[in-house]
């Protein structure tokens, strides 16, 4: 609490505006999800999933050396053709971590949440009002956390052909994620976390050819909430970068007080920048090699940006440098 409070007092003004956006791709077995296409579940027998949806809410950026922003009132319905969550523009220069929930905040799930209401009075384009297939089960019930949906192979032909539904729900199923993140640089003024879902691994040590219509908040519905934190169901791939081109090949090296930078293969390359943690540029130079080192000193220490730039203004490759 003492540090969530000692953040609110922090002017925010003093960081970078950045039209964020979190991406959420669904994959399966390690390749993006196609809705209808077969993929191989945990166990070796082929799933085709015919839907697949759930709710992310209470949304928190931990940003720029551990200071904490919560959006308010954050709650979204994801899909596999949906998974773009556009959080608009905020006053922030680098992601470190997201903590959010799976799930519908309690006080918003059924008739006892504080701030819950009845489905009708939401707007249409709201993610708690009326979907397709339904994500709400009642006043009383609440919404469905997570619902997915469609066929294995319960024979082991090679055909899906085995019916389940899997729709998760109750006030106990929301299941609180940590990920440690790094962003991408689309440009100067916009960034993105690019983030896997990984379905075959929400569904680990299921059985889908023996699970039928499981509706409910217990059982194989409980397990399945509980494989969202335990299982890594979110994660970011092994060559998630903050650069835009990770093609480019950049070496740093940073001694007390100085940093040295190198690359290779830059085209149209113009500029190179360092930002404090606040946003203010503290180091610039002009470059028109596509290969060549800068080398800075009299640093102060702390964490920095260093951005790239091309001829138009056009952020190339980024990086968090921690300068000793």
């Amino acid at each position: 609490m003492k540090k969530l409070i000692f953040i609110l007092f922090i002017p925010f003004e003093f960081f970078a505006q950045k039209s964020v956006s979190i991406q959420l791709e669904p994959y399966a077995s390690g390749n993006p999800l196609t809705l209808n296409i077969p993929f191989v579940g945990w166990d070796g027998k082929l799933v085709s999933v015919e839907h697949f949806n759930y709710y992310l809410s209470n949304l928190t950026i931990e940003h720029d050396g551990g200071q904490i922003m919560i959006l308010p009132d954050s709650v979204f319905l994801v899909k596999p053709a949906e998974y773009s969550l556009n959080l608009g523009v905020l006053n922030l220069n680098n992601i470190e971590k997201i903590s959010f929930l799976v799930g519908v905040p309690k006080e918003l799930n059924t008739e006892l949440g504080l701030l819950s209401q009845d489905i009708s009075t939401y707007p249409d384009n709201h993610p708690l009002s009326f979907q397709s297939p339904s994500m709400y089960w009642g006043w009383q019930a609440g919404y469905m956390h997570m619902i997915v949906g469609g066929k294995v192979d319960g024979d082991n032909d090679g055909v899906a052909e085995k019916a389940f539904e899997l729709h998760n729900l109750g006030n106990l199923n929301q299941e609180l994620i940590d990920l440690a993140v790094v962003q991408t640089n689309i440009t100067s003024t916009e960034l993105s976390v690019d983030i896997r879902c990984n379905l075959d691994n929400w569904l680990k040590n299921i059985d889908l050819v023996t699970a039928g219509i499981a509706h409910g908040e217990t059982g194989i519905n409980s397990l399945v909430m509980d494989n969202a934190s335990t299982q890594n169901v979110f994660d970011q791939a092994a060559n998630a970068s903050i650069s835009v081109n990770d093609q480019v090949l950049i070496k740093i090296k940073t001694l007390s007080g100085s940093l040295s930078i190198e690359w290779e293969g830059m085209k149209n390359i113009d500029k190179c920048l360092l930002f404090d943690i606040d946003g203010k540029i503290i180091r610039e130079e002009h470059i028109q090699e596509s290969n060549g080192t800068v080398n800075w000193m009299n640093l102060k220490s702390g964490i920095g940006l260093l951005q790239l730039n091309d001829v138009t203004g056009k952020t190339i490759a980024a990086r968090k440098v921690v300068i000793p």
